[in-house]
């Protein structure tokens, strides 16, 4: 790793409300073999009038406890309450969108997706083929959230299925 490089991350959506932070704490430390480490610091405050969710973060790349670079980055996320995503389905477009899905059933020891993207656009044939037991049952059932991804997002018109109702998820379904 060259120390005048880029620092690229890849961050997920909050799932939850965080305690609020006074201070940065470190989060995630990662060491390489050439004897860098790059160090996570973040806090947190939460605005229940806003339901948003504030998580500035700085990266911090260092070599035997000498900092080399640092970068700041302010994460705001809005928390949406359960259904309230269903009100931007009120005409629902069609897509259909695997983004990464992993999917393990509960007790088994191998998944039985991993890492599917793709989109399904809305009055175009798509086709989920394969030979028994290798998961095609297993993507339908995903969407109307028979069961959840165990990693990824199903999507329909942009939005992720764990976001809706279930009662606005599958009044979709045609």
């Amino acid at each position: 790793m060259n120390p005048e490089g880029r620092l690229v991350f890849a961050v997920d959506t909050v799932a939850c409300v965080c305690p609020d932070d006074g201070e940065y704490r470190k989060n995630l430390t990662v060491s390489t073999p050439e004897g860098l480490e790059i160090a996570l610091w973040s806090k947190n405050r939460y605005d229940a009038q806003t339901q948003t969710q504030y998580s500035p973060g700085r990266y911090v790349l260092s070599r035997a406890g000498e900092e080399l670079r640092r970068e700041e980055m302010d994460f705001q996320t809005h928390l949406y309450r359960m259904g309230e995503m269903d009100a931007l389905l009120e005409r629902p477009k069609g897509y259909v969108t695997f983004q990464d899905v992993s999917f393990t059933y509960p007790d088994a020891d191998e998944p039985a997706l991993s890492h599917i993207s793709f989109t399904a656009e809305p009055g175009k044939t798509t086709a989920i083929i394969g030979s028994t037991g290798c998961g095609e049952s297993t993507i339908v059932r995903l969407i109307p959230r028979f069961f959840d991804v165990t990693q990824g997002a199903v999507r329909i018109d942009g939005v992720d299925v764990r976001e809706m109702s279930q009662n606005k998820l599958r009044s979709l379904m045609g």
